[in-house]
């Protein structure tokens, strides 16, 4: 028989065993969690990939429904809006070239500076001479299929930076807008958020670069077709989510952005202005926009356009074009939420700016400049 003494382990030993345990645990531990984090990232690509391809075959669903009934529409209302606008025009025109031929007349008979205030004026003005790079930026630049973004702009911020109230979500973290449309955008879904109670909208995007642009585009032509990519889906350097200022808005419960889906939604619709922000891609103007119908592409244009295209019903083209007839003599004016603004175009590089009020000026990115002055 045996009779040597069984060894326990001492001290040490143990000390020992349990160091080896708790790095054996660490070790598993540490796995577990990349492994968690790895899973995350992987559901959270699928689930946006998702909900993107529903947007884009749900809007080419509706595009085709209605397609018909809205060209027939459009083309009614481009005979009414021609007769009417060649009426206005013609009587703007009037008008300008009236309060023209005044000021010259002034101007030649008097010897005041050309910072004074002439009589056909609302303000004193100076003349602003400005680059051919600055009519490729400001906040509202026209880009579309005709009109490619520079990428002079330098105004990018992150949204997650800036989220004030945690109302809304954010599709990731890496989201960016231009600043003056991050913060009008940060209120704009946290007032939603609190005035209807939904918890159920995100941003799904905001700025987009060029390689992601064109990515999205060949993707898109892959599965829906090149015609479909092109109505849906802008090239490299044509969209205008590289300015910046424009964002689309996507739901939790994976369908797309509209009324529709849920009557909350309205509220989006009808206090979009309020913020400076409109529906970027109308219905009932596929045939300007030459972009189908999105219900969840808004734009940045600031309050007193945003407030002027509502109420002219007009898309971002149509006003830009509308603005053109109104110079620093015969400024548009409108009033926006109680305070009074003049907005005016200039062609060219040689701008006449006010010394003496608050304004904003941004290039169009074609051949001048917009000045928004806010009056007393």
């Amino acid at each position: 028989m045996n009779t040597s003494p069984t060894h326990r382990p001492g001290p040490a030993d143990l000390k020992r065993r349990r160091t080896i345990f708790y790095i054996a645990a660490s070790a598993f531990i540490v796995v577990a969690l990349v492994l968690i984090v790895v899973l995350v990232i992987e559901i959270r690509a699928r689930v946006r990939d998702e909900v993107e391809t529903r947007l884009q075959n749900s809007a080419q669903t509706q595009q085709e429904g209605s397609t018909d009934g809205t060209l027939a529409q459009n083309g009614e209302t481009s005979g009414d809006a021609s007769a009417n606008t060649s009426g206005e025009t013609s009587a703007e025109s009037s008008e300008q070239n009236s309060g023209e031929s005044s000021a010259e007349s002034s101007s030649e008979s008097s010897s005041e500076s050309s910072g004074e205030a002439s009589a056909a004026r609302l303000f004193a003005t100076k003349t602003e001479q400005m680059s051919e790079d600055e009519i490729h930026k400001g906040i509202l630049q026209l880009v579309n299929k005709q009109h490619e973004y520079l990428f002079l702009d330098d105004w990018l911020i992150y949204m997650a930076d800036i989220e004030t109230r945690w109302g809304y979500a954010l599709n990731d973290y890496e989201i960016q807008m231009a600043e003056p449309a991050a913060y009008a955008m940060d209120a704009f879904l946290n007032d939603f958020c609190e005035e209807t109670g939904s918890w159920d909208l995100y941003m799904m995007n905001g700025f987009r670069s060029a390689e992601e642009a064109d990515w999205l585009f060949n993707r898109s032509a892959e599965q829906n077709g090149y015609e479909h990519a092109l109505m849906y889906v802008m090239r490299a350097g044509f969209s205008e989510h590289h300015t910046g200022l424009a964002s689309d808005f996507g739901l939790f419960s994976g369908v797309y952005f509209d009324a529709e889906n849920d009557d909350r939604n309205n509220w989006i619709y009808e206090h979009a202005a309020d913020y400076g922000f409109v529906l970027r891609y109308p219905e009932d103007k596929v045939d300007i926009t030459e972009i189908g119908y999105e219900s969840w592409h808004f734009r940045y244009v600031s309050v007193p356009v945003a407030v002027s295209m509502v109420q002219l019903d007009y898309c971002l083209e149509e006003w830009l074009a509308f603005i053109q007839d109104y110079s620093v003599d015969n400024p548009y004016q409108i009033n926006a939420y109680g305070t009074n603004y003049a907005i005016y175009y200039t062609k060219g590089t040689s701008v006449e700016i006010p010394t003496d009020m608050d304004y904003t000026i941004s290039g169009d990115n074609m051949e001048g400049f917009i000045v928004i002055v806010t009056l007393p």
